[in-house]
């Protein structure tokens, strides 16, 4: 696993902006059907089925699950409301495994397209053990247009009707989904909600993006006034829902408040956003932030962002940046390298002699250190920072004596390292 370096720091904080930007695909206010739910309306034909009802229900409960959108959504689009609650009640009794789930997760969805509030009251009678898998499939197939009736009903389920996380979750969905046609009633709805938690923050995220792009001003307001945590989410949601539909604005926003913690986050946020539309677009970007700090956060934060997809590359750039701003950025790009290719990093590295070098020797090691500990410790000799090679062999070779002692302890006393520190790996060392 990845060792966090000085950038972990913005991703603790960042993981408030960072992430939700990819979630949020959705803005303004025009009523967006699911994709599935407009190929089926598209594809359905009022042409009657050539099976009996007794043959489809046989179908629709037996392995509903390959049957293709369009042809359950057919199935059930000619039967009264009544005949389809019926057959959803008949998967009251499913055990919960993956194979339910799935075929439960496939009927509701399907009956969420024709009618979502109908489908709701059905799948909240559910046990308990399968109570959350029909709700997040209604939410899976409603419209838009419905979330916000969706919304209230989970709200107003009854204590213990979910568990705590899964209410916050589908609670969540629900209003992210309803900020697509209504942004400004999805955010009175969250001012007035006590409910907390990662997944339900994401909600003040989606809601402020849709809202920011059609009245960035009032978006932007209506998140400032959010609590700590929430405001946060909302922050970057503004910013991306602005992002989206004026660029210029909102980068000059961005660029021109960089006070605290905070903004350095969020001008980081936007890097990674940017980064995912118009890779050159946001390297340019953040080379031209007046804050120091904001730029090491961001070009960092780029590092990684790019490291998913090409470490190689990543790490190529990071070696160009100003001295000030590599040492976090190599030492991100390097460290994802070396988790997808050793060999290839360890490679460019050996011939690597520059600003951020110990860092990035550091990530290398340990990420590698968990296949070839040997390998990671003799790395870890060419860090010249007395105290970060003291502590990055202190923590290798302390998880190496924990996990396999004797090999440890062989490699350390036959290997180059000075006596004393021999000494003090042997007899100091956790592992010990």
């Amino acid at each position: 696993m990845k060792h966090p370096t000085v950038i972990g720091l913005v991703l603790i904080g960042a993981c408030a902006f960072f992430l939700p930007g990819f979630l949020i695909r959705y803005g303004g206010t025009k009523k967006r059907p699911t994709d599935d739910a407009q190929r089926a309306r598209a594809d359905h034909s009022p042409t009657v089925s050539r099976l009996t009802k007794a043959e489809e229900n046989k179908i629709i409960l037996g392995d509903v699950a390959a049957l293709p959108f369009q042809e359950l959504y057919r199935l059930l689009s000619h039967r009264t409301p009544e005949e389809i609650a019926e057959l959803a009640r008949q998967m009251h009794s499913l055990p919960k495994n993956p194979k339910s789930e799935t075929k439960i997760a496939a009927f509701f969805k399907a009956w969420a397209t024709l009618d979502a509030n109908a489908a709701f009251a059905v799948a909240k009678s559910f046990p308990p053990e399968l109570r959350s898998d029909a709700i997040h499939a209604v939410l899976d197939g409603a419209d838009a247009s419905v979330a916000g009736s969706l919304a209230t009903s989970i709200n107003e389920l009854s204590e213990g009707s979910l568990s705590p996380s899964a209410k916050s979750s589908l609670l969540g969905r629900a209003v992210g989904k309803w900020s697509r046609v209504d942004p400004v009633a999805a955010a009175k709805f969250l001012d007035s909600s006590d409910e907390r938690g990662m997944n339900f923050a994401m909600a003040w995220n989606e809601v402020a993006s849709n809202w920011a792009a059609i009245d960035p001003v009032a978006a932007l307001d209506w998140a400032r006034q959010a609590a700590k945590d929430s405001g946060r989410f909302a922050m970057s949601g503004a910013i991306t829902g602005w992002w989206k539909n004026d660029p210029p604005a909102a980068e000059a926003y961005v660029a021109s408040h960089l006070a605290t913690l905070g903004d350095w986050q969020l001008a980081s946020a936007l890097a990674a956003n940017m980064f995912s539309e118009d890779p050159e677009r946001a390297k340019k970007w953040v080379s031209q932030l007046p804050n120091e700090e904001a730029r090491k956060q961001a070009v960092s934060m780029l590092a990684i962002q790019w490291g998913f997809s090409d470490p190689a590359a990543a790490t190529k750039w990071s070696a160009t940046l100003p001295a000030e701003e590599r040492a976090a950025a190599l030492a991100e790009s390097v460290g994802t390298w070396a988790h997808e290719d050793p060999a290839a990093a360890g490679q460019w590295l050996g011939a690597y002699d520059g600003p951020g070098r110990d860092t990035a020797v550091q990530n290398f090691t340990l990420n590698v250190a968990s296949k070839d500990p040997a390998t990671a410790l003799s790395w870890v000799a060419t860090i010249s920072d007395p105290k970060l090679r003291a502590s990055s062999e202190q923590q290798i070779a302390g998880d190496w004596l924990r996990q396999n002692p004797q090999a440890a302890t062989t490699w350390i006393q036959n290997s180059s390292l000075p006596p004393e520190e021999k000494t003090r790996l042997l007899t100091s060392s956790p592992g010990r």
